[in-house]
């Protein structure tokens, strides 16, 4: 009989440093991995992350998770706030069930490799990643419940169709954005803005400029 998904946890994080200085052999079968100050560049080649639920590596060294696509059906929630070294993100193509992305202040973070389902997404935190230029569409379901976005200093594309928060839309907005789906909307420290989208919308929103 396979033995039960493990968790891996390294806990003694004080100091601003972990103490677990290589990855352990029970890479096919972790379900949640909670790595603060992980010097690692990367994961191990061997690393499964089929029944991964949580990945929580804030302040983090990775420069990138793995290579290729992994099966990540389980996955619901991925932290990788502060990694300051993050270069890019895995293709999150089949991760259908993630509920939770948060990438604040990973600074050299600049595109990602595929489209993001929302049907499961509720919160998505990409306060300051001052490089991010490439995002892919986020595919809206107006059927479920408003998505929680925090973005800053983004020049985006037209890949955010329709949301449920954004704060602190600067420089530009989305040619195709659809304020319909807006819950709130606050604008704030932009001076180069001179319209919030093209044509007649309809709107049901609290806007803060």
């Amino acid at each position: 009989m396979q033995s039960q998904p493990t968790v891996v946890a390294d806990a003694d994080y004080s100091d601003g440093s972990s103490s677990l200085r290589f990855f352990p052999q029970i890479s096919s079968n972790i379900i949640c991995l909670w790595w603060r100050y992980c010097p690692l560049k990367r994961l191990p080649s061997n690393f499964k992350a089929e029944y991964l639920v949580e990945l929580i590596m804030e302040d983090s060294d990775l420069e990138k998770l793995w290579n290729g696509t992994q099966l990540l059906g389980s996955l619901k929630k991925m932290i990788l706030r502060n990694s300051k070294y993050l270069k890019e993100i895995p293709d999150l193509s089949l991760a259908t069930n993630l509920e939770r992305l948060d990438l604040c202040k990973c600074e050299v973070l600049e595109s990602f490799p595929t489209p993001l389902n929302s049907e499961s997404l509720e919160y998505l935190n990409l306060l300051r990643c001052p490089k991010l230029r490439n995002f892919p569409e986020i595919i809206m379901h107006s059927f479920r419940g408003e998505i929680d976005i925090e973005v800053a200093d983004c020049l985006w594309n037209k890949n955010l169709p329709g949301l449920g928060y954004l704060d602190c839309l600067r420089r530009c907005n989305p040619s195709k954005f659809r304020p319909e789906h807006l819950k709130d909307l606050t604008v704030r420290c932009n001076n180069k803005l001179e319209k919030l989208w093209e044509g007649v919308q309809v709107i049901h929103t609290y806007i803060i400029y």
